[in-house]
């Protein structure tokens, strides 16, 4: 029999834990009167499909106007690494990390072959919602690091395209996820992926 407050949220649902019956709920955005009539909550797939977009070259970056732009114009970059250290050092306010690869594309003449990059996107979406989809079936302590998350998935399927990331470099920080990341799959029978850093 379901109760008033026993209920998992969704972003589009309601679900009762004691029958499992799932009520659909539309909230009407009424904040700003020139906003979408739907109410946009916070989505972890998208903002995790954003970055996969960006690493492919599926994303065009920040806004033509953004001061970024303009200022790595005026920086001699050759590869990743170098467009990272200019990104870092310089004083803007937004540093668009998760750019790395547009960045290269545009300022630089490095390039890696990544094949058909929609096979690659699939993949990766599908990892996410693996994980996803445990977490969920949890008590919902804190997500991962999209960044590690990426990461992690591109050294499991050895793409080039990890050259984009940031570099590992707290173990402690890389420990704790994997350990995280580890106990979620074992809730399920999974894919076992390779545990191996570059």
């Amino acid at each position: 029999m379901c109760c008033d407050e026993d209920f998992i949220f969704t972003e589009y649902s309601k679900i009762c834990v004691s029958c499992g019956r799932e009520r659909p709920i539309l909230k009407l955005d009424s904040f700003n009167l020139f906003s979408a009539p739907l109410m946009k909550t916070y989505s972890r797939k998208l903002r995790f499909k954003i970055k996969v977009c960006k690493i492919l070259g599926l994303h065009t970056g920040p806004k033509i106007t953004d001061p970024i732009w303009k200022y790595l114009s005026e920086q001699t970059m050759e590869n990743p690494n170098e467009v990272r250290h200019a990104v870092r050092t310089s004083k803007l306010k937004y540093k668009h990390y998760d750019c790395i690869r547009v960045f290269c594309d545009i300022f630089t003449s490095f390039k890696i072959v990544t094949g058909d990059v929609r096979v690659v996107q699939k993949r990766l979406m599908a990892d996410f919602d693996k994980i996803f989809g445990k977490w969920s079936q949890t008590d919902r302590d804190s997500f991962f690091s999209y960044d590690w998350l990426l990461r992690y998935f591109l050294t499991n399927i050895d793409s080039p395209l990890v050259v984009y990331m940031k570099p590992l470099i707290c173990l402690k920080k890389h420990k704790k996820y994997l350990n995280k990341y580890n106990a979620l799959m074992k809730l399920g029978v999974v894919e076992k992926h390779a545990m191996v850093w570059h």
